[in-house]
Parts: C-alpha cells; sequence; structure tokens
C-alpha cells in the first residue's frame, strides 16, 4: 500500500507537470499564430510598396530615355546649325555677334538637359536604393515568417504529445483529482471575473436609456428573456457536453457543467446569439480565448475555447455577428466551443434558451 501511495503520488505530479507544460505550450502556439497574423499583413504592406517604387522606377527610366534622346537631336542640330552659321559668318552673310548670342542660347539648353539628366538620375538612384531595402526586408520577412512557422509546427507537435502523455498518466481515474480541482479553480476565477463586472455594473444607477445605449440601440429591455427557446446557435456541430453534472469524456470523472460543449470544424465562425456589448475579451485559465457579453436585464453569454477573438472590449455586437472562431487548441483537440447563458452568476441551462 505504501509502495501504490508513492506511485500514485509520482503520477499525480507527472499529471500536474504535464497540464502546466500544456497550458504553457497553448499560450505559445496562440502567440505565434497572432504574431505570424501580423508578419503577413506587413509582408503585404511591403509588396504592394514594392509594385509603387517598381512602377515609379519604369516610369523614370523611360523619362531619362526620352531627355537622352532629345539631347541627342538638340546636340545634333546644334551641330549642323553652328556650322552653317560658321560658313554664314565667313561669307559675310551674318555678324560674329549673332553666332555668338546663338553659341551662348545653345550652351544654356545644353546645361539644363544636363542637369534634368542628372537630377532624374539621381531619382532613379534613389528609387533602386529603395527598392533594394524592400527586397531586403522581404526576405527577412520570409525568414522570421519560415522560422514561427517551425515553432509553430513544433508547439503542435509537442501539445499532442504533451496530450498522449496526459492521456496515459490519467489511466489511472485517482489521478484524476486534480484536473477536477483545477477545473474548479478555473470555474472560481470565472465566477470572480463575472462577480468583478457586476460590482462594476452596479458601482452607480444606470437609466433605461444609458443601458440601451451601452447595449445596443435595438435591444428593448427584456428582450433576451422574450427571446428564450427562439436564440440561435453560437456555432454549428454537436453537443458532446450538456449541462449539469457530466462525465468528463477526457477525464471519465464527474464534473459539474455550468453550459455546454459543442464540437466543430476547425476555424468555424461563432456568433453572438443576441445582441450586447462586450465585456471581456482576453484569455482566462482553462478557458482559454473567451468573451463575454452583457445583454440586458442582467444577461450574460459566454463563449469560450476561441482560437481567434475578433471582437474588442466594450464594443457592441449585433445579433449574429461574428465574434471569433475555434480552431483545435489546447486539451481539446478537436474544435469545441465552450458556451454559456448566465443570469447574474447563476448558469441557465443554454438548451433551453437555443432553438
Amino acid at each position: 500500500m505504501e509502495d501504490k501511495r508513492k506511485s500514485m503520488e509520482l503520477l499525480h505530479q507527472k499529471e500536474k507537470n504535464a497540464y502546466e507544460e500544456l497550458l504553457d505550450l497553448e499560450g505559445r502556439l496562440d502567440l505565434t499564430r497572432r504574431f505570424m497574423k501580423q508578419l503577413r499583413v506587413k509582408e503585404k504592406k511591403l509588396e504592394t510598396e514594392q509594385k509603387i517604387k517598381e512602377k515609379s522606377l519604369g516610369e523614370t527610366d523611360t523619362q531619362l530615355i526620352q531627355y537622352r534622346e532629345q539631347t541627342k537631336l538638340r546636340l545634333r542640330e546644334i551641330y549642323k546649325h553652328h556650322r552653317l552659321n560658321s560658313v554664314t559668318v565667313i561669307f559675310g552673310t551674318s555678324s560674329p555677334v549673332d553666332l555668338f548670342r546663338q553659341f551662348n542660347l545653345a550652351r544654356m539648353v545644353l546645361k539644363r538637359d544636363r542637369d534634368n539628366l542628372e537630377r532624374i538620375q539621381n531619382i532613379k538612384e534613389a528609387l533602386e536604393e529603395k527598392e533594394r531595402n524592400l527586397k531586403e526586408s522581404r526576405a527577412e520577412l520570409a525568414q522570421l515568417e519560415k522560422r514561427k512557422t517551425e515553432e509553430e509546427s513544433t508547439y503542435s507537435s509537442g501539445l499532442k504529445e504533451k496530450g498522449r502523455l496526459l492521456k496515459q498518466i490519467r489511466s489511472e481515474k485517482n489521478t484524476y483529482a486534480q484536473v477536477v480541482s483545477e477545473l474548479e479553480k478555473n470555474a472560481t476565477e470565472l465566477e470572480n471575473v463575472l462577480a468583478g463586472i457586476q460590482s462594476r455594473n452596479s458601482a452607480g444607477p444606470v437609466g433605461a436609456a444609458e443601458r440601451q445605449d451601452k447595449i445596443g440601440s435595438n435591444t428593448g429591455e427584456g428582450f433576451f428573456i422574450i427571446a428564450k427557446g427562439k436564440l440561435p446557435w453560437p456555432i454549428q456541430g454537436r453537443v458532446v457536453s450538456r449541462f449539469g453534472e457530466q462525465i468528463n469524456p477526457q477525464f471519465q470523472t464527474k464534473i459539474r457543467n455550468t453550459g455546454i460543449e459543442i464540437e466543430s470544424a476547425s476555424g468555424e465562425e461563432v456568433v453572438a446569439v443576441s445582441e450586447g456589448r462586450v465585456i471581456y475579451s482576453s484569455g482566462l485559465r482553462g478557458y482559454g480565448n473567451m468573451v463575454i457579453l452583457e445583454h440586458d436585464d442582467g444577461y450574460y453569454t459566454l463563449y469560450a475555447r476561441l482560437s481567434e477573438i475578433w471582437v474588442s472590449l466594450n464594443q457592441k455586437v449585433d445579433r449574429l455577428q461574428t465574434i471569433g472562431t475555434v480552431g483545435e487548441i489546447g486539451l481539446s483537440f478537436k474544435p469545441t466551443l465552450h458556451f454559456e447563458i448566465r443570469e447574474g452568476k447563476q448558469p441557465q441551462n443554454p438548451l433551453e434558451w437555443l432553438r
């Protein structure tokens, strides 16, 4: 019994370490994907800028060729005209003063042509330098994106490996106690978030007109309650875990689910079931990326385990507006949305509200 107890303690510690590492990998993967998204935006901007520079360079080349041809023609005409005037002076049909004036005029024209050629050449060299810099920047971005892609692959492989390790460790049912403890801790953190939000909302009196403005112009008082049983689904998919006491499919332990889990396709868009205001848009341990919407009469909807968030804090959202997407991240392995409806802090059964 003593040997078994020590073995269980060792398994318990291994499970805890693997769980912590998996959460860390999940966070790194999310940051890497966000960074890669920013890189792609920057690369597209550089590509557009390079095309503009290439077009300007082409126009400058054309202008330079035109000036050179015009200068050649002028030189040829000046040469012919000068020869003709020299003969005219010799035979006395024109004065040396006229010839001198013509010569000065030709010299001024040639000087202007030379200045224009130098100016255009300088513009061309500057454009070529900028084009080289843009190509170097794009090459550096490509290298950075390659490294980040490799990091993403490493983190994804690490997540799968840690997931397999957790599954192996949790083959002993008694070791799942730590997982349940973590889930309870996460639920407590969520309760604290909601309590903080309600505390801020109750800090001062909010009139009907002000509440109307905060949530949405088309939302009347009691609208959310009236819509009970008629709300649209936040995502298309299959309910894999229902509201209330459930057997967790991953850990085979009894847990109290405060919402429902909806399994869907990777990249599927998550929509708001009713119009409201974003009061939380960030990550929360155990819930991943999460959005909480405030509706009228103290109702809230919660969307967790998002791979991407498309809305920001205090933003007003319309019914069926996309607020994010789901993806294969974290412990879920399959893209799964955790969805809750609450009246204040009290969880409601979402299946009684969705049509």
